[in-house]
């Protein structure tokens, strides 16, 4: 056209030949290697999206196209939107710019059986609804299907907010653990970023496929019903390096335990039996021989192991900042030994009840945690200081300088609900000189905070071990968490098994005590899976409680 007068205007789409995922579904479930294939290619997508700042908001099958020669086109994001930061007002529908199948004006914009919990409650939304819908489809793929179905939509809406998927359904090749990160009710639990799917998706293809894989000894030495040993692994910090200067390879090895030793570990416990030197030359880790507890010493370099001497009872072992001491509670105290020989010295004459760790600051001060809150002594011992006086409060650890501490506070509304209780765990920095607290609640659910001299945090939640760049000064966090490992050990009461070394050295339990089954076995003497969770002492309400 010469003349703007008969211009004319066209919206150009690429053509895309091949079927959708959801037609592939209904010629029966993907393999692990084809569904591994797509889901990488689909975790890209959504990655590449998520960092222009637009999150798909219906994620489906049917929104996922595969060409004939395999690669994978996310279609449809015309219910995409900006992302939604926290604290913003919820979505107003009715400016939604499409409808879908099974959406009404008046509920937020999407697909029931994809919808994140909540996306289905009408809140704010953000890139980890997608992680959601990416597990929902996942879990599809591999099943033949969905996560949560119901008649009618509203059964499902009821499903996705209350109930969990049929994990029986799902093939024993299938990447369990992480659909269940993806499909945490809680996003603060969830997994925080799709690319870390993509990853642990990758990795999963880098590995043998056979049942005698080499890691596999490894896994049923860590296993939680032997307790045989401690994995190890080396370089933390390789995950912030400087990007200009070459970083080694993270090292992953276990360490056995001696014969009839067997790490210390309870359901309720809040001991950590674990503590690496400053410098991360020795580990210190509590194992039991029989019904008594010992600290053992091990040198990372010699590989050496020895118990350290007056340290009969001893459990949740903590370091002097010069590495030349170690503290530890017995009999209700605070005590101290020197590493290189000599008599344990008393911190504490006052008996406490100790519950969930110590931690010694650069300046000859420990902070301790009791029933009765968070106490303040002096190594050379004396009267103790109290810093809080709530009982939910432990886990505390010095940040640099000394003068504030990081510790888990826990909400006293949920501490008696076993199922919920670790949800209403956060890390909260105290100021010893004025007391003033600041809750780092952009976190959410976290505990057990420990600071790295990388200038990072690194913090459980349950089984899963995160780092955050952290700002001590300015008690911020900077940036996105980042995933570090999952299957850490971690007690139902919310201790989590790990010790770091300000350098980076990570040494974990693997394991998690926190999932029991409650099995009924009738008269007939079949066994009966109820449920799986965090239980303790079931017990029939009635005759009829339970019926086969």
């Amino acid at each position: 056209m010469t003349s703007s007068e008969h211009a004319t205007r066209a919206l150009v789409m690429e053509l895309v030949a091949g079927e959708t995922l959801a037609e592939r579904i209904q010629r029966g479930p993907l393999s692990a290697e084809e569904a591994r294939s797509l889901f990488i290619q689909i975790a890209e997508g959504l990655g590449a999206a998520h960092e222009k700042g637009v999150i798909h908001r219906d994620l489906k099958p049917a929104n996922v196209m595969i060409t004939p020669e395999g690669i994978v086109k996310i279609l449809d994001f015309g219910l995409a939107k900006a992302l939604v930061r926290e604290g913003e007002p919820a979505l107003d529908t009715s400016q939604s710019p499409t409808l879908t199948k099974g959406t009404a004006l008046g509920v937020i914009m999407g697909t029931e059986h994809y919808m994140s919990p909540e996306q289905a409650r009408g809140k704010p939304v953000d890139k980890r609804t997608d992680v959601w819908a990416f597990g929902c489809c996942l879990f599809e793929a591999l099943s033949g299907r969905k996560a949560f179905d119901g008649e009618v939509g509203t059964d499902v809406l009821g499903a996705v907010i209350h109930n969990e998927p049929d994990w029986n359904a799902l093939p024993t090749i299938a990447p369990r653990r992480l659909l269940e990160r993806c499909l945490r009710k809680n996003r603060h639990d969830r997994l925080q970023d799709i690319g870390d799917a993509r990853i642990e998706l990758a990795d999963q293809g880098a590995e043998p496929t056979t049942q005698t894989r080499s890691v596999k000894p490894l896994a049923l030495v860590l296993m939680l019903a032997t307790l045989a040993g401690i994995a190890i692994g080396a370089g933390l910090l390789s995950l912030f390096g400087n990007d200009a200067r070459p970083l080694p390879e993270p090292k992953r090895f276990a360490i056995p335990l001696r014969e009839g030793e067997r790490i210390r570990n309870y359901f309720l416990s809040w001991d950590n039996p674990l503590v690496f030197s400053p410098d991360g030359s020795h580990l210190v880790y509590a194992a039991s021989r029989g019904s008594t507890s010992f600290l053992y010493l091990r040198d990372m370099s010699s590989g050496e192991t020895r118990q350290v001497s007056g340290t009969t009872g001893a459990t949740d072992p903590f370091f002097s900042p010069d590495g030349q001491w170690v503290g530890f509670l017995a009999e209700s105290r605070l005590k101290k030994v020197r590493l290189a020989g000599g008599e344990p010295e008393v911190i504490t004459a006052k008996r406490f009840s100790l519950e969930g760790g110590a931690s010694w600051g650069p300046d000859g001060w420990i902070v301790f945690a009791a029933k009765e809150g968070l106490f303040l002594v002096s190594v050379d011992g004396g009267e103790s200081e109290g810093l809080t006086t709530s009982s939910f409060d432990r886990f505390p650890s010095f940040l640099p300088g000394g003068q504030q501490i990081s510790f888990t506070a826990t909400d006293a509304a949920v501490f008696d609900d076993m199922a919920n209780f670790q949800d209403g765990e956060r890390l909260v920095i105290l100021d010893v000189a004025s007391r003033e607290r600041t809750g780092l609640e952009e976190l959410g659910r976290a505990s057990s905070g420990v600071y790295l001299d990388s200038g990072h945090l690194a913090f459980a939640r349950g089984s899963d071990l995160l780092v955050t760049a952290f700002d001590p000064a300015a008690r911020g966090i900077r940036g996105e968490p980042r995933l570090v490992t999952s299957g850490v050990f971690a007690t139902t009461s919310g201790r989590s098994y790990f010790a770091v070394s300000r350098n980076g050295d990570l040494s974990l339990l693997l394991g998690n005590p926190a999932e029991r089954s409650v099995v009924v076995v009738d008269r007939a003497g079949r066994e009966h899976h109820v449920a799986q969770g965090q239980y303790m002492h079931p017990v029939f309400v009635s005759d009829s409680a339970y019926e086969s």
